[in-house]
């Protein structure tokens, strides 16, 4: 009986054992989806055509489950985003404005732009973490290089326990600075290139493109036309520290094929030339004398 009592003992061990070890087993080949093991990508698709888009940028395209952009990527990138679940921020929704800010002290438009953007933040933030617990790829896709005034580079702090993965992107940038034929770096006084965009009513004065002319170095401004702001209102802060005849330039649709255009003047002529051009968010506008620089001259 003792002895019948011990087997049967023997057996229950075994047989735990046994059902341990098919647990371990079964828990090492649960897949992602099961586990929370997804994966996000912030992504620089380049500015314009899609062929400027890195080959590893395409790579994220291809195995992104779940995409974010912007409507203006959405329609560039429209055949590689087939089968894919697409979201995008509500037209006129800035995702980045305020971000990491509280708005108690904002008012008027600024308060409502924050508002605004907060709330897009936080579907953007709730959906992408379920997509991470679903083991899917999420990939935030940004014109140009997501780093140079791109709308989603917030993303790099909000998923930073989640280890996100920057790819970058050719930026408008360099696609204007090919579309002009010319070194930004080779203006015959200054090697200097100050990169801004328009005056902003919360930011620091010594920032404003009045101040930043002072020095008088290449100045590009990018989203020229952002809060209001128009090429007559930069012409005028630019003219305060630039002579008259110092070079502009205006780099419309910088990488698009079929629109890209480039527009020379000086400061006290540039309105002139572009009175019957429609000024657009998607132009940068260059100052400095490497615009008519000729190197040639010193040999």
């Amino acid at each position: 009986m003792d002895k019948n009592i011990l087997s049967y003992g023997f057996i229950k061990i075994i047989g735990a054992v046994i059902c341990i070890m098919l647990l371990c087993i079964c828990v090492s080949q649960i897949t992602p989806a099961q586990t929370g093991n997804g994966k996000i990508y912030l992504a620089g698709v380049g500015p314009g055509a899609p062929h400027l888009a890195t080959v590893r940028a395409m790579r994220v395209i291809k195995k992104a489950n779940v995409v974010f952009c912007h409507k203006s990527v959405k329609e560039r990138f429209s055949s590689y985003l087939e089968q894919k679940e697409v979201l995008m921020p509500e037209e006129g929704t800035h995702v980045w404005h305020g971000y990491g800010k509280s708005g108690k002290n904002l008012e008027g438009g600024e308060l409502k732009m924050w508002k605004a953007a907060e709330k897009a933040r936080k579907k953007i933030i709730e959906k992408t973490r379920q997509a991470f617990q679903n083991g899917k790829t999420v990939a935030f896709l940004s014109d140009g290089d997501p780093f140079f005034y791109g709308p989603w580079g917030w993303i790099m702090e909000e998923f930073e326990d989640l280890k996100p993965e920057a790819v970058p992107g050719l930026s408008s940038f360099n696609a204007a600075n090919a579309a002009l034929e010319k070194a930004p770096t080779s203006g015959g006084n200054t090697k200097s290139v100050i990169i801004t965009m328009p005056d902003l009513p919360y930011m620091d004065e010594r920032e404003s493109i009045e101040n930043l002319a002072r020095h008088q170095a290449t100045m590009v401004i990018f989203m020229p036309t952002v809060m209001g702001h128009s090429l007559e209102g930069h012409v005028k802060s630019l003219s305060a520290h630039y002579p008259p005849d110092t070079p502009i330039a205006l780099v419309c649709y910088a990488g698009y094929d079929d629109q890209e255009e480039v527009i020379t003047g000086t400061l006290n002529n540039i309105l002139d030339r572009v009175e019957d051009q429609d000024e657009t968010f998607l132009h940068l506008i260059y100052v400095g004398d490497f615009l008519t620089n000729d190197n040639r001259a010193t040999r």
